[in-house]
């Protein structure tokens, strides 16, 4: 998602992102254009990715080409304990 690509598979039709700097996104072809439309990273850090059931997360850093560099944190909700396919992004940071 920091980089801008997304496998179409790994979302569910019904996804939403809850972002702090936009309105929330529902439906997996607004996500899927919404991450296109970021711009590309030069380097990305993830510090922690953890999953446990339904539920995972992962931190990190970014640094854009102008070389500014933000924090993200990504909490997830999966459809199922597989966490083969997103039903719901909060974006932090």
């Amino acid at each position: 998602m920091e980089r801008g690509e997304a496998m179409p598979e790994a979302f569910s039709q019904d996804v939403t992102w809850e972002h702090p700097e936009t309105r929330l996104i529902s439906g997996k072809n607004a996500l899927l254009e919404h991450i296109a439309s970021r711009p590309e990273p030069t380097s990305i850090k993830v510090l922690h990715a953890i999953s446990h059931g339904k539920v995972g997360a992962a931190n990190g850093e970014v640094t854009l080409a102008n070389g500014d560099t933000r924090r993200f944190c990504h909490v997830f909700e999966f459809t199922n304990t597989k966490a083969n396919c997103i039903s719901a992004i909060k974006r932090y940071g």
